[in-house]
């Protein structure tokens, strides 16, 4: 049975890898959790193409120098079987990651990288692509995380309750208004409360590693030149956005000049031929009742007051288009209970209309430079531990 929460899935799934992630000092809280706690699109943003110089000596953070990307044309081709048949042949037992004295095996991580979000309409050798690419960007955050706390204890980083407090006010700041109500404490719940792994850390941990990531972030510098010409150019993008908008919207309003959108044999028709629910397969019916309370906040409007047997106009929240249709009422089972509704849907991604500011614009950038920075660190620490996967028996890199 679908949830209220489901319901909305589809509005917080748009968001993208920079809305999932929180600021800056607790970037690295975030790879203490499953690819889980992200929406899959985030979790296979694109690390940068940047290779790293090994560092020196274990007290000097790790080189951020990009060398050269070799060139396409020199690359080896793939010998022997694809990472998915290579998968399909593991044993549970079987090491899937190694991390220097680190490991997982195929049952723990066997969860993570079979839930690759391939489209339905893509082709079987698209999808089997989407599936290695998910797989790799999987096993890359793992093991970067794994070498990033094997730094921390190598470099004997430790935490003073004071950073401790500092961390907590910071985290229960970035949790303020989220979409989904978690706390402070129910995320710190996440945390094992037993010795870290590749797949699991301890909150203590965890707070070295932001340690560790404000170590390397505070290299970063960002003029104010270099962010108003990012925000001229994202708004620029954010432009053409707008006007696929206004296009969705203009097609809704064809939609809507169809008469077979006022009956249900018609609305299912048009939801199956037109909708991008996952629900559209059954004519956009949503597999529970709803009462209007959860349709109006579900809806971002002050009440639904939509009868069984009427379809809506255009419906808009801040990432997605609806038109609805009231199928029919739900009676109350209990004294005291509201009536619940049965409705269908159409439903459509909307794309981001805001203008960028410049703060915006500077996150951005901000958050670019630390995705490569951590990279950067990443493939230079694996000179120091050693990575392997017999997934990618030719490197994770």
């Amino acid at each position: 049975m679908a949830t209220l929460s489901a319901y909305q899935h589809y509005d917080n799934a748009r968001r993208s890898a920079r809305y999932c992630l929180l600021p800056a000092a607790m970037l690295f809280f975030l790879l203490a959790v499953t690819a889980a706690y992200c929406q899959p699109s985030a979790a296979k943003a694109e690390l940068a193409e940047a290779h790293a110089e090994q560092a020196d000596a274990a007290e000097a953070p790790p080189n951020t120098e990009p060398a050269p990307a070799p060139a396409a044309e020199t690359a080896p081709a793939p010998i022997g079987p694809t990472a998915t048949q290579i998968m399909a042949m593991l044993q549970d037992d079987d090491i899937a990651l190694q991390v220097g004295d680190m490991s997982a095996t195929w049952r723990q991580l066997k969860p993570l990288l079979q839930s690759s979000p391939t489209s339905e309409t893509e082709g079987a050798v698209s999808a089997q692509d989407t599936k290695e690419q998910w797989a790799r960007a999987t096993l890359q955050r793992l093991a970067t995380r794994g070498m990033f706390l094997l730094e921390v204890r190598a470099r004997n980083i430790t935490i003073t309750e004071e950073e401790k407090q500092a961390y907590m006010q910071e985290l229960t700041k970035s949790l303020e208004n989220d979409p989904s109500g978690m706390t402070a404490e129910s995320y710190l719940a996440q945390f094992t409360a037993k010795e870290s792994t590749l797949l699991e850390l301890t909150a203590d941990d965890a707070q070295k590693l932001v340690k560790f990531g404000n170590q390397m972030f505070a290299l970063i510098t960002i003029d104010d030149a270099e962010v108003e010409q990012r925000r001229q150019r994202d708004q620029g993008l954010r432009n053409m956005l707008k006007q696929q908008n206004e296009q969705r919207r203009q097609q809704l309003k064809d939609l809507l000049k169809d008469p077979a959108i006022k009956t249900d044999d018609g609305f299912a028709r048009l939801a199956r031929r037109h909708s991008e629910g996952t629900e559209a397969r059954q004519g956009g019916e949503l597999d529970m009742n709803f009462t209007r309370e959860q349709m109006a906040e579900v809806n971002h409007l002050e009440e639904f007051t939509l009868q069984p047997g009427e379809t809506s106009g255009i419906m808009e929240t801040p990432t997605a288009f609806r038109i609805m249709r009231v199928l029919r009422a739900i009676p109350p089972t209990k004294d005291g209970e509201p009536e619940r509704l049965r409705v269908a849907q159409m439903l459509f991604g909307k794309l981001p209309e805001k203008d960028i500011s410049f703060e915006e614009a500077k996150n951005n950038i901000m958050l670019d430079r630390q995705r490569q920075v951590m990279d950067i660190a990443a493939r230079g620490l694996t000179q120091r531990y050693h990575v392997s996967t017999p997934i990618f028996p030719q490197g994770l890199w």
